[in-house]
């Protein structure tokens, strides 16, 4: 049996003539990252995510994915990882749309295929494409791409093995 709480309403007495501002508190945000090193994915990892000077430690999953809850407020979370404790500072609430092609940089190095200059992002997603068994286009508004994007990084559906290639939907073809 799940019990589901009623809502609770919260009344607050304020001048009708004022500006009033209203932060709702203490709802966490969740913080969920595959952790890649030098492009091997590190699958069950001990780390340390330290966040507003709080330490929590964990392993990633079978699929080098970690996941925490995080301070609605917080900026900034340090993580190190593995064995030789390699070292990432994690900007929190800073991935840019997906429909900008640095939003698509910053997913695409998220799951471990790394973008710079204009060369090395078509590179990247080329590379991600035939990972994912795309057509090859390397133009950061394909829609396919697009998708696969939304899939592998927001929603967080395990990436198809390196040397294999994915199929977007498993049950219709490209």
């Amino acid at each position: 049996m799940v019990f589901i709480p009623d809502k609770r309403v919260r009344q607050e007495d304020v001048a009708t003539d004022d500006v009033h501002r209203f932060v709702k508190r203490g709802t966490p945000a969740l913080l969920r990252l595959q952790v890649f090193v030098a492009g091997a994915p590190q699958r069950e990892q001990d780390y340390e995510l330290r966040i507003d000077g709080v330490i929590r430690r964990g392993r990633t999953d079978a699929d080098a994915v970690l996941e925490e809850t995080v301070p609605p407020a917080a900026k900034l979370a340090i993580l190190e990882i593995g064995p030789a404790r390699t070292r990432f500072e994690i900007r929190i609430g800073h991935v840019d749309p997906l429909d900008l092609q640095r939003g698509v940089q910053h997913r695409l190095g998220n799951l471990g295929f790394a973008c710079g200059d204009e060369a090395s992002t078509r590179a990247a997603i080329a590379a991600f494409q035939r990972r994912c068994g795309l057509p090859e286009t390397g133009d950061f508004r394909d829609p396919q791409l697009l998708a696969a994007l939304r899939r592998y990084h927001d929603e967080r559906e395990p990436l198809p093995a390196a040397g294999t290639s994915g199929r977007l939907w498993r049950d219709e073809p490209l």
